[in-house]
């Protein structure tokens, strides 16, 4: 058996006691890699040992290196961007510690959608700027059409 006997312990704990209920876990996972949520009961009962037990003080720690591998990833291809956790993982000081240790990420001020939220203001905002300032130069335009300046030639077309 890997790992420790207080994770085993713990697995079978949050899962359920039995061989059953383990080989349906490994089932899940194996058949199913890609589907995270079968996994996410077993997260904060590791990191709840992880102060005790070093395998699972080992498996949290390589869980925020691969948070912040991908934090890392999203840099590199969007330039240098501040870090911020966001998440039900980042409650565990064991993954917040490394993950920010790693990163320089800070705690987010306000949740994820009031973030969004004002991003897309600020967007649009900046959006309705520039399409005020094209509808400023049509208005100019038709002004100066209005005065007869069109006609003599005084106004290009811009097209």
């Amino acid at each position: 058996m890997g790992g420790s006997e207080l994770i085993h312990r713990t697995v079978t704990e949050t899962v359920g006691s039995g061989l059953d209920a383990l080989d349906a876990l490994v089932g899940e996972v194996s058949t199913h890699p890609a589907e995270r949520d079968r996994l996410t009961v077993l997260a904060p009962a590791i990191t709840a040992i992880a102060a005790e037990d070093a395998e699972a003080r080992r498996i949290v720690r390589r869980a925020a290196e691969h948070l912040a591998a991908l934090a890392d990833s999203v840099q590199r291809r969007l330039g240098p961007l501040p870090v911020a956790g966001a998440g039900g993982v980042f409650r565990a000081p064991v993954i917040w510690d490394h993950f920010a240790e790693l990163t320089g990420a800070t705690r987010p001020l306000a949740p994820a959608a009031v973030g969004a939220a004002l991003l897309a203001g600020t967007l649009l905002a900046n959006q309705g700027l520039a399409d005020q300032g094209l509808a400023d130069q049509g208005l100019a335009d038709q002004g100066l059409a209005d005065q007869g300046l069109a006609d003599q030639g005084q106004v290009r077309d811009r097209a």
